[in-house]
């Protein structure tokens, strides 16, 4: 059974009187432990189907299973990473971290003991008690990836959790989640507009088109990691993924 199962997945807004599709018969299988990411450029839906997934929005066709259940609403099988960590800025870092496990109604020793293990596989021990304001914009998003991974979801969502960081701190940022995604073998979904980033990352990648949002196709990338951004295999397929974007542009804009 595939951890994330999106079946032809169509979705329409109402915008001025008009109908408007912003995604077409999207379907993404991510298999367990799989690491996939929604690449394409802007207005291609790549976002619109993250929030598909995480149940935030209710498709007008077709339909989201995440190990074989309908999404229907957000739920704790899906732990969700936003580009702005989105964090609550009157808790200390523990407290956000603690957060689902607290609404879930985890006993606090139990609690404690999770949050102190992801504390420690995110680096953050000794600024556990510091509030987000207080936190550099890279160790705010390491207390994200921490409350998102608390109640052991299903899948991991992330979208474009890296795009708010200096480039300096997002490489840095990227090599620690991989070190974290192999520790966990936690099944990720990311939304990228980075070419680079995507082969960086991800087991395959999911090039997205717009007029309206669709996949074109899926690409894998079969490199041994941690990978060599040098290298004539990487470069290729950085560049063949950048040919697919460069083409489905250039095909939208004649017709």
């Amino acid at each position: 059974m595939a951890a994330l199962d999106c079946q032809a997945v169509c979705l329409d807004y109402v915008m001025a009187g008009r109908q408007l599709r912003a995604l077409q018969d999207v379907t993404v299988t991510v298999g367990k432990r799989e690491f996939v990411s929604l690449l394409g450029p802007s207005g291609c839906g790549k976002s619109t189907l993250l929030n598909v997934v995480a149940g935030f929005l209710k498709p007008t066709g077709g339909r989201v299973l995440v190990e074989g259940n309908e999404v229907t609403e957000p739920g704790s099988d899906r732990g969700i990473i936003f580009q702005d960590h989105a964090l609550f800025p009157w808790m200390t870092a523990r407290q956000n971290i603690a957060f689902g496990l607290d609404v879930a109604g985890v006993p606090k020793a139990e609690r404690e003991k999770k949050v102190d293990e992801l504390i420690e596989l995110v680096g953050l021990h000794g600024f556990d008690r510091l509030f987000p304001s207080q936190l550099s914009g890279g160790m705010r998003q390491r207390v994200a990836v921490s409350r998102a991974l608390a109640t052991s979801p299903s899948i991991l969502l992330m979208d474009e959790p890296f795009s708010a960081i200096d480039e300096q701190t997002r490489q840095g940022l990227r090599e620690e989640f991989l070190r974290i995604w192999q520790k966990t073998a936690q099944t990720v979904l990311l939304v990228t507009h980075s070419i680079e980033e995507s082969v960086i990352m991800s087991d395959r990648v999911v090039v997205m088109g717009t007029k309206p949002g669709r996949v074109i196709c899926t690409v894998d990338i079969d490199l041994p990691r941690p990978r060599d951004e040098t290298s004539a295999q990487f470069m290729h397929l950085r560049r063949h993924i950048g040919d697919l974007l460069y083409k489905h542009k250039r095909d939208s804009h004649t017709r």
